[in-house]
């Protein structure tokens, strides 16, 4: 069956200079030779599938059922962190008992079934899907990935949600959950790994359903299907419930209209510069189509598809890379097919003024606010000054001063960099990717230790974020790019650690290591052992001049651990401390000792200053003080030691 061959509407050659100079984005928006999305100019195309889930059950190895490809292999770390897309040609062979809502819901539309459902016979309608194809998107089930697993989700006509029988609902699952509500797209429910002994897909529907997810198994709407995405049984019932769901739909698109898309990803790919992989929602795009997307522009040079293949026309319903930005677009973009070069620039230059201008009045605004704050403070002050006698404003005034040395010299502190920091610069593959290790910093609010991002940006890190890092002692973060020779030798030079990871948990778990390890120890007291003061009495001791005098003792018997005269010490009254410091005199019997312990009875003498004396009941504590390592504390949102589990 062929796909939609509808000769493409040529662009005018006049169409360069139609459209207002001082509005060119009513001609983007609005162009005036573009097709109606009337009934003649729409054509059914392939629905566009998600899967979701949470991590480890198993999105990547149904994907690589799908694709026949080694997804799960050439994923580092077995998670997919970037969106892909492919489309699949599936060959039906519809078991419409499995699904009895979805069975009903057919018939209703005219559809007709023969025999009876046991004997599980195919359709007598032919199928009306774009020859039975499904583009599916690749969307990361790591946490990190929320962001572009929300993106995959609004950009979708169905979503397959995968939950693992032998691990059930897990936050990730209810993440997903909540972008596809909010996107308003229907789903089908994929009960992974049915194969394990462990499995319990019963269980599993059963706690969807309390988290309103009804099945039709239970009497609801939603079709779920079991299957071992690892060794392939039950996906071609999966693909024809996803189908079937898309029959219901009756997705079309005007292939006669002008291009529209989403960017579903960005980057920089060796060979090509700076590609978008781009999701087609109307019209076809084709090379030399001029796309805009953001304050990003292309005429379009080359299309590839998931293999690497060329593609000639790219139509609703199906995904390609694309080539020959101007800029990376961002992710989530929407993207528009604009007449000419010279109205893409034009549009791009008006949105540029437009976010100038904002800019402008959000700082104006700002900066308003802190005038106000100001005046309003200032106010109060000198409302306060009015009651003060001249005495008191002199003393105000000296405290001031103090205040605003206080202030300067914290100042200096934070300047010179005494506090524990930590600079970083973040270079990324692909803007998805920069968004997710942005969000995942965003979270990161440990006042111990700062974490400062000098620069972020998509590609390879280069000679002038070394020079930069150097001035900061920061370190060089490269996700998922290659670091040029001539970078790596100028960082070995400069003193700039380089780290290269590939699977974003490593990443932020070497962060998280490398401002563990910027904190100072901190001193913490150990018990050693405590006593009770039994008795006071005073014995002749030195004093100035090589006098003698007398000399509070406490009579005391240890009762946990043991007394060493060489540690600190503490008096407790009635649960308070009234003394910390040391002990002048230690002593058992008529002897003096180092160290007494458990069940003996001892004299104790601190150097209690004037006015501080020994009571019976009081307690003495013996404790050291130890210098323990501190750890950061920053929880992502993911177990950094996690293992994939595909």
């Amino acid at each position: 069956m062929q796909l939609l061959d509808t000769p493409l509407r040529p662009l005018s050659s006049s169409s360069s200079q139609d459209f207002d100079p001082d509005d060119p984005e009513a001609a983007l928006l609005h162009p005036a030779s573009d097709a109606a999305d009337s009934a003649q100019n729409l054509a059914r195309r392939p629905p566009v599938v998600a899967i979701l889930g949470h991590v480890d059950h198993g999105k990547t190895t149904l994907l690589d059922r799908l694709r026949h490809s080694r997804l799960v292999e050439a994923e580092f770390g077995g998670i997919t962190q970037r969106i892909g897309a492919f489309t699949t040609r599936v060959v039906w062979n519809f078991r419409i008992s499995c699904f009895p809502f979805t069975r009903l819901a057919l018939q209703s539309i005219g559809w007709r079934f023969m025999g009876s459902e046991e004997e599980n016979p195919p359709h007598t309608r032919p199928l009306r899907t774009a020859a039975g194809c499904i583009t599916f998107l690749d969307t990361p089930g790591h946490a990190a990935f929320s962001n572009m697993r929300q993106r995959g989700a609004s950009a979708t006509d169905i979503a397959i949600l995968v939950v693992a029988a032998d691990d059930g609902v897990m936050p990730q699952t209810l993440e997903s959950l909540r972008y596809i509500s909010a996107a308003g797209v229907p789903m089908v429910v994929a009960v992974n790994k049915v194969d394990k002994r462990e499995a319990q897909p019963d269980s599993v529907m059963q706690e969807l359903s309390k988290h309103g997810v009804l099945v039709e198994e239970l009497g609801g709407d939603v079709q779920c299907v079991p299957v071992s995405a690892l060794k392939g049984s039950g996906v071609e019932r999966l693909l024809e419930a996803v189908l079937a769901l898309a029959e219901l739909l009756e997705l079309r698109a005007n292939v006669q209209g002008r291009a529209e898309g989403v960017v579903i990803e960005s980057g920089q790919s060796k060979g090509l510069g700076k590609t978008a992989s781009l999701l087609c929602t109307r019209g076809c795009v084709k090379p030399g189509t001029v796309l805009v997307a953001g304050r990003a522009f292309c005429r379009v040079r080359r299309m590839t598809d998931d293999l690497g293949r060329p593609v000639d026309r790219l139509l609703p319903g199906r995904a390609a890379e694309i080539a020959g930005w101007r800029q990376l677009p961002p992710a989530g973009e929407s993207a528009l097919e604009a007449a000419s070069e010279r109205l893409a620039r034009a549009v791009i230059a008006q949105r540029e003024r437009r976010a100038v201008e904002a800019k402008s009045v959000a700082d104006a605004a700002a900066s308003e606010e802190s005038r106000r704050e100001w005046q309003r403070a200032y106010s109060e002050h000198l409302a306060g000054l009015a009651d003060m006698s001249i005495r008191e404003r002199r003393r105000h005034k000296a405290s001031d001063e103090l205040a605003d040395t206080a202030r300067q010299l914290m100042d200096s502190k934070f300047a010179h960099g005494t506090e524990p920091r930590l600079s970083l610069t973040i270079r990324a593959d692909a803007d998805g990717s920069l968004e997710a290790i942005l969000g995942l910093l965003s979270g990161y609010a440990d006042p111990r230790c700062h974490l400062d991002l000098v620069s972020f940006e998509v590609g390879p890190p280069t000679i002038s974020d070394v020079e930069t890092l150097a001035d900061f002692d920061g370190l060089l973060c490269c996700f998922n790019v290659p670091v040029p020779q001539g970078v790596s030798t100028a960082a070995a030079a400069a003193g700039v650690p380089v780290l290269e990871h590939r699977v974003v948990y490593h990443m932020i778990a070497d962060l998280k290591a490398r401002l563990t390890a910027a904190l100072p120890p901190k001193e913490e007291e150990r018990p050693l052992g405590s006593a009770d003061v039994l008795q006071v009495f005073h014995v002749s001791g030195p004093g100035p001049g090589g006098s003698h005098h007398k000399v509070a003792v406490a009579g005391c018997a240890c009762k946990s651990g043991q007394l060493s005269r060489k540690k600190h010490f503490r008096l407790v009254r009635n649960g308070q401390t009234v003394f910390t410091g040391r002990c002048a005199s230690l002593r058992h019997l008529k002897s003096t000792v180092e160290t007494v312990r458990s069940g003996m009875e001892c004299g104790v003498q601190l150097d209690l200053p004037a006015g501080v004396s020994y009571l019976p009941g009081d307690q003495i504590v013996c404790f050291e003080t130890v210098a323990v390592p501190q750890t950061i504390d920053w929880e992502p949102g993911f177990g950094l030691e996690d293992e994939a589990d595909p």
